[in-house]
């Protein structure tokens, strides 16, 4: 599923134009209120193709995609709507992606008891790379992805392209004041690695606690002061001589996936 803002909708309302399927690739079923816009073209709706009309398109969504109201339009009309014509001739009114409130995530935190994992980002501004955190987040376990109100990704039509739709996965909270978060989370048995490139230990060697927060920094200037100083340990990535960084997705890619494998 790829999302793109219809220019006359409003938040919290978006256009999802699908390239294969109104449902994401990890089976995630929009909210979708109606109406469906079809074009005049084949439309694959999870594995259907329908004819070359938008009158025997129809059928096929709605077979598909119960209770959402249907309406054929031209092509020209959904490029428009969509603000672009990149797509495969399918697109839905859905519900905006939504954060998670603070006193849910203390909630959640307090009443669930055991092994809980967060991801916390400190200034990851590119979109390609919060996707890719995102779909990690997912694949490895992470509860609830925490990042500051400012100097971070919004959730955004394009964060659910880039992630696949695995955005509606994960909790996303923002908080005001990152290092005040994490202090937090340690009176609440939280155990902080700061991942960096200088790391004190081997992000192989970590005998991972049942609460864990991973904190990613941004790409460059890395974790903030502040921020960097209320981590516990510092852990690192093993890497050849000579290359002594990696993109920060791919980096909190082998760190949760290291977190995953050992505790579980």
């Amino acid at each position: 599923v790829t999302m793109s803002p219809a220019t006359a909708l409003t938040p919290p309302t978006d256009t999802v134009s699908s390239s294969s399927s109104t449902t994401s690739s990890t089976g995630v079923n929009w909210n979708v209120p109606s109406p469906l816009a079809v074009r005049g073209a084949i439309v694959r709706v999870n594995g259907v193709t329908a004819p070359k009309s938008p009158a025997s398109a129809v059928p096929a969504v709605t077979d598909t995609v119960t209770g959402v109201a249907v309406e054929s339009v031209g092509r020209t009309e959904l490029s428009r709507t969509l603000g672009h014509s990149r797509h495969q001739g399918v697109a839905a009114v859905v519900e905006g992606l939504a954060y998670g409130s603070v006193a849910g995530m203390r909630e959640g935190i307090a009443t669930a008891p055991g092994a809980q994992t967060l991801l916390v980002l400190d200034g990851v501004t590119d979109v390609g790379n919060f996707a890719s955190l995102v779909r990690s987040a997912a694949a490895f376990g992470v509860d609830t992805i925490v990042m500051p109100r400012h100097r971070s990704v919004p959730l955004t039509a394009a964060v659910a392209k880039r992630s696949a739709g695995v955005i509606e996965q994960v909790s996303v909270v923002r908080v005001t004041n990152l290092a005040n978060t994490l202090s937090e989370l340690k009176q609440q048995d939280f155990w902080i690695y700061g991942t960096a490139t200088q790391g004190g230990l081997q992000v192989g060697r970590v005998r991972w606690p049942e609460r864990v927060a991973i904190v990613l920094g941004a790409e460059g200037s890395g974790l903030r002061r502040l921020v960097r100083e209320r981590c516990d340990e510092l852990v690192g990535i093993p890497m050849r001589a000579g290359s002594d960084s990696l993109n920060v997705a791919v980096a909190g890619a082998i760190v949760l996936a290291y977190a995953w494998e050992r505790r579980s």
